[in-house]
């Protein structure tokens, strides 16, 4: 597995949901090293432009088994915002 980053299990429960956003969000900006928190802004993100923060949206709704409201994705500003998402599913 030398120079492979570790993909997030489908089910990524025993991570957690910051960890698996974290690690979805280090893989679609390219940046292994990145910190990520619950007030990390989405705008500040490395690489994350709207295309990729579609690809962000789409991924997490695999992942997680939700749906995000098109409507709602102008108020995820900040990985806590994606966060309080996935815990209304």
């Amino acid at each position: 597995m030398s120079g492979e980053s570790r993909a997030v299990p489908q089910d990524p429960e025993p991570y957690g949901a910051l960890e698996a956003v974290a690690a979805t969000v280090r893989r679609l900006c390219k940046s292994p090293n990145l910190v990520v928190t619950p007030e990390t802004r989405l705008a500040d993100l490395p690489g994350l432009d709207s295309l990729r923060a579609l690809h962000l949206v789409a991924t997490l709704e695999d992942q997680f088994g939700v749906e995000i409201d098109v409507a709602a994705l102008g108020e995820l500003r900040r990985v806590s915002d994606i966060l309080h998402w996935l815990e209304k599913r």
